[in-house]
Order: structure tokens, then C-alpha cells, then sequence
């Protein structure tokens, strides 16, 4: 998928009127200032002046011809010396286009074929200084052209740790004997393959081939907008919309990462936040990042629609509760809920104070508790006193677990049992502590922010 220029307002005429909503080759006065960018001479982009710049690499011939264009009038033509795959090249060896090591480098041509539909490709051929082929040609997707009309193919690739020059060639897979193909508007830069989109009266356009050139290929009525006719002298700007800026690909993330480090050289993303914790639906990249509304930190950690997140930091999943009046426990009944009374901090509103207590996690994640409760009397009875932490509200399986014990004597005097626990939380579960006693009567906790509190947080993801 080709990623999107991020100029913005440039602005041109048309040089002749569209006249069907269905056209898709339009005709700017200038391409000035448009997105452009290519490395190849300007005969070797359009074939007005001859074929210098290119040459036969495999079983063909080639010429210049009238016979079909699709920018100006003239293209190269490719004809079949026997029935095997052909191909042409722009200028290899040292009178290739110069490139950096390491850098990735697109390209673009336009196909017809003159009569027999074949599959068609273009590939980047690499070379040393020395002008020596560096292995084989990369070659991008084949695709298969038409005798009605043009079909663009593209190539991206990364030049090798020697590379110093890259020739474009284009292939077309087993024609017959004499059999001729049409190649027009060849684009090579680098960086992944650009787009950009045009503002006509009221019509949004993608511009999707022409780079540099009077004769630009469209994706008509893009963004919801009506493909209409357009006058001649109606004006073109460029638009940096709100489509273009969530094509960004891959492909140019990829160009942007670091390069020649030791250190962090993959590439990463601030693709933007979310109201609440990590995205739920659209499709993301290993080491994207988002900072939810809540000023929480989320990575992306294994690709996918949405993909597994990781919480990093930061936000306000954490909260702190007490009593702040003793509680009676009765006696001998299971899992008494703790009925915190107090709130000392819970910046985001997640804790349910009295009667049924609770914190409600607000993301998925593990989350780690801690808390103390103690007594400030205790029965007639020697027993045994223990803490239970419910998660849904369930006392049974993997809903509660026993997390503190402790055994006193009749007629004890303050007794204390600390806890803690993690786990996983789902977004919306509940947390409770609940306790037991069988002091042979009801006994009354002691309060207090220091002595009877519970405390959790959001761990990681």
C-alpha cells in the first residue's frame, strides 16, 4: 500500500477539462511543487526523447513509439525476440542512479500490452561501486496487464550493505514470439511509494502515479466525496486530509526508523490515544504506542486487530481505601465483606466505599493488592481469624482465595493479619476482602487509615 506525502496546500490548474466521472488520468498544467521525488531522467520517466537511458537486458527489443502513451506521446516498447520472459533496464552498473546503503528505494511502471494480457513486473537491480550486480534482481509482485488500459506495478527494497547504483527494470513473464508490451511512467525514489490527494471543486482525488510529470493517474471520489466533471483552468490543490493522514503505512515508518545505530534501531510509533486503556479495534504494529485519556502508557507487543498491549506506566489505575469506624464481624460466618468506609485516594473512581466495598478494575491487566485488618477485641473463645479476597464476588474456584491466618487465644486483645495478593483482572471485575472469625461471639475491628486498609494497583498488561 502506498503511504501518503505530507505536503499540504500546493496548488495548480487543470490543462484540459474532465469530462467523465469515470476518467482516471488527469492533466495538471504543473507539477511543481507536487509530490515528485524521482531519481530517473526525464526521458527515462516518459520516453519523450528516445530510448537513451534504457536498453534490452533480456530477449526483446526495444523502441520508442506513438503507438500508445500514457504521459505525452511516445512510450517504450518492448518486443519478444522468442517465446521467453523479457525484460529492460534503465542504466546499470556505474551509470545507474547513485543510492545510500541501507535505504530503502521504490519504484513504479505502467504496462500495456499490445495484444496478449501476460504478467507483468518491476524489479530494482543492485550494484556495487564498482559497478559489479549485487546478486539478483529484487523483483516487487507480478501482476497482469491489459490491452484496454495501463497497470501499474511497484517494487520496494532495501539496498544491500555494498550497494552503491540501482537500474529499474521491467519484466513481463513468457510472451510469444513477437508478441510487444507498452511500458510508460516510470517512477524510482527513495522511500516507500507515494500517494497523495487532490481537492478539484468539491471532488477529493488520490494521486497514485505521475510523480513529476503533466500526466497524473487518480483514484476518483475518494473520501466520500462524488466524482464529477471539472473544467479546464479549475483549480488543484493539495490536501494533507484526515484519510491520507491514517494511510500512513508501514512502509514509511519503516523508511523513518533509525539507521547505522547499535542501540534502538526498531522502528516504534506514537499512533495516537484512546479514552480509556489500550485500542480495541483497528490494526496495529509491533512497538506502536498509545497514551489513553487517563495518562496511561500502552505498547503494542504482538501485531494484530487490535493486536496484545502491554501497560508501560503512568495513569490512574491504582486506588486506596480504610475504615474509618470499626466493623462488627459476626461470628463463624464466611467471608464477611470488609466495608471500607474511606476513601484515601482513588484518582480514578474506582472504589465503592460502605456496604459491599469493592474496587472495579478499569483495564484488563494484573493488578497487585495489599492490605491489613486487625481487632480490637476479641471473643471468648480461642479461634482463628483469616482474610479471603473475593473477585466477582465469588467465595468458590479460582474466585477466592485465602491470603492471611492467624490464631488467637480467648479474651485476646488487638490482634492485626496483613495480606497481599496479585493477579489478573479483567476490565470491570471486582475486588473485595472479605474475613472470617469464630472468637465464639461478634468482635469489632479497630479502625483507622494505619491499621484496617486495603491498597491495589494496575502491576502491567
Amino acid at each position: 500500500m502506498p503511504t501518503e506525502a505530507l505536503t499540504n496546500n500546493i496548488s495548480t490548474t487543470l490543462s484540459a477539462a474532465i469530462n467523465s466521472t469515470s476518467a482516471t488520468v488527469i492533466s495538471p498544467l504543473s507539477a511543481t511543487g507536487f509530490p515528485a521525488g524521482n531519481l530517473l531522467t526525464a526521458n527515462q520517466a516518459s520516453l519523450e526523447t528516445g530510448t537513451t537511458g534504457w536498453a534490452a537486458a533480456t530477449n526483446c527489443a526495444i523502441a520508442q513509439t506513438v503507438a500508445q502513451a500514457l504521459d505525452g506521446t511516445h512510450a517504450l516498447q518492448l518486443t519478444a525476440s522468442s517465446a521467453a520472459d523479457m525484460s529492460a533496464t534503465t542504466s546499470t552498473g556505474t551509470s545507474g542512479v547513485a543510492v545510500t546503503p541501507g535505504a530503502l528505494y521504490s519504484a513504479y511502471a505502467y504496462f500495456r500490452a499490445a495484444t496478449t494480457v501476460r504478467n507483468v513486473q518491476v524489479g530494482l537491480s543492485w550494484y556495487t561501486s564498482g559497478g559489479a550486480l549485487i546478486g539478483s534482481t529484487s523483483y516487487g509482485a507480478q501482476v497482469a496487464d491489459t490491452s484496454t488500459g495501463w497497470t501499474q506495478v511497484t517494487v520496494t527494497g532495501q539496498a544491500p550493505a555494498t550497494a552503491a547504483f540501482v537500474a529499474v527494470v521491467a519484466y513481463v513473464v513468457a510472451p510469444a514470439n513477437t508478441e510487444i508490451h507498452y511500458v510508460d511512467v516510470i517512477w524510482l525514489a527513495a522511500g516507500p511509494v507515494t500517494q497523495w490527494r487532490i481537492l478539484i471543486d468539491s471532488e477529493i482525488m488520490i494521486v497514485t502515479g505521475g510523480h513529476g510529470l503533466t500526466t497524473w493517474v487518480v483514484t476518483r471520489g475518494a473520501e466520500g466525496t462524488t466524482a464529477a466533471t471539472h473544467l479546464s483552468g479549475a483549480t488543484v490543490v493539495q490536501l494533507l486530509t484526515s484519510g491520507a493522514v491514517a494511510n500512513l503505512s508501514l512502509a514509511f515508518w519503516t523508511y523513518v526508523q533509525p539507521q547505522g545505530l547499535t542501540g534502538a534501531v526498531q522502528q516504534a510509533r506514537l499512533v495516537g490515544g484512546t479514552t480509556q486503556g489500550p485500542p480495541v479495534n483497528g490494526t496495529f504494529q509491533v512497538g506502536d504506542m498509545v497514551i489513553d485519556q487517563k495518562g496511561a502508557h500502552w505498547t503494542c507487543i504482538t501485531a494484530g486487530t487490535p493486536g496484545t498491549w502491554r501497560y508501560v506506566g503512568g495513569g490512574p489505575y491504582r486506588g486506596r481505601m480504610y475504615l474509618g469506624s470499626a466493623q462488627s464481624i459476626a461470628n463463624a460466618t464466611d467471608s464477611v465483606n470488609i466495608n471500607w468506609d474511606t476513601v484515601d485516594y482513588d484518582p480514578n473512581s474506582n472504589c465503592t466505599t460502605g456496604s459491599g466495598a469493592k474496587y472495579t478494575a478499569p483495564v484488563t491487566g494484573y493488578y497487585t493488592a495489599s492490605f491489613q485488618l486487625g481487632f480490637g477485641t476479641w471473643g471468648t473463645s480461642a479461634g482463628t481469624f483469616f482474610l479471603t479476597i473475593l473477585v466477582n464476588g465469588s467465595t468458590g474456584g479460582d474466585g477466592a482465595h485465602d491470603v492471611g491466618r492467624r490464631d488467637v487465644a480467648a479474651n485476646a486483645g488487638a490482634s492485626f493479619i496483613n495480606g497481599s495478593w496479585q493477579g489478573l483482572l479483567n476490565a470491570n471485575d471486582t475486588f473485595q476482602v472479605a474475613v472470617f472469625q469464630n472468637g465464639g461471639a461478634a468482635s469489632n475491628t479497630s479502625s483507622g487509615k494505619a491499621e484496617c486498609w486495603m491498597a491495589i494497583h494496575l502491576l502491567g498488561s
